[in-house]
């Protein structure tokens, strides 16, 4: 089943996985009124996810533009070239 806008329009579809002709529910059952998907703990492991992918991000463009200013800096004329015909090819 290929992704589309009926899987917002099913009344679960969001909460399916379907693998290997098989249906994966997460969902808790009918009958069990004290089911919890999402408990305290789960919410602060979200939240540090989002906190190191956030940081690492950071890190990520602060490297880039250090490499960048850099290369502007000391790369010459001809190193530019160079680098240019070999991206190229």
């Amino acid at each position: 089943m290929a992704p589309s806008l009926a899987l917002f329009r099913r009344p679960c579809g969001l909460l399916e996985l379907h693998l290997f002709n098989s249906v994966v529910n997460f969902q808790c059952p009918d009958n069990d009124k004290q089911c919890n998907l999402w408990t305290a703990v789960d919410l602060f492991i979200f939240i540090l996810m989002g906190l190191f992918g956030g940081v690492l991000g950071m890190v990520f463009n602060a490297v880039n533009t250090k490499i960048t200013f850099f290369r502007l800096k000391y790369l010459t004329r001809r190193h530019r070239i160079v680098r240019f015909v070999l991206e190229i090819v």
